[in-house]
C-alpha cells in the first residue's frame, strides 16, 4: 500500500495568488445565475401553455354543456307541443 505522501496530485493554480479564486467564484456565481433562470423560465412556459390548453378545454366543455341543455329543451317541447292542429284551437 502506498503512502499519501507518495501520490503524484496535480499542481493546482492556487498558488498564483487570489485571482483563480475570484475567477472560479464568478464562474460559479454566473453558472448557478444562468441555471436558475433557464428553471423558472422554462417551468413559466410550461405554466402558460397549460393555462391556454385548460381555457381551451373549459369553453369546449361550456359549449357541450350549452348544446346539451339546448338539445333537452327542444326535445321536451316537442313532447309538450300539440300534434293535430284542433288541439290549439281550445
Amino acid at each position: 500500500m502506498e503512502n499519501i505522501d507518495d501520490i503524484d496530485l496535480p499542481e493546482t493554480e492556487t498558488e498564483k495568488g487570489g485571482k483563480n479564486f475570484w475567477t472560479n467564484l464568478f464562474r460559479t456565481i454566473l453558472g448557478i445565475t444562468i441555471s436558475i433562470l433557464l428553471t423558472f423560465g422554462t417551468n413559466a412556459l410550461i405554466q402558460q401553455r397549460r393555462k391556454a390548453q385548460d381555457r381551451k378545454m373549459t369553453a369546449l366543455m361550456v359549449m357541450s354543456n350549452i348544446e346539451s341543455f339546448a338539445r333537452t329543451l327542444e326535445t321536451r317541447s316537442n313532447r309538450m307541443a300539440p300534434t293535430s292542429p284542433n288541439a290549439l284551437k281550445n
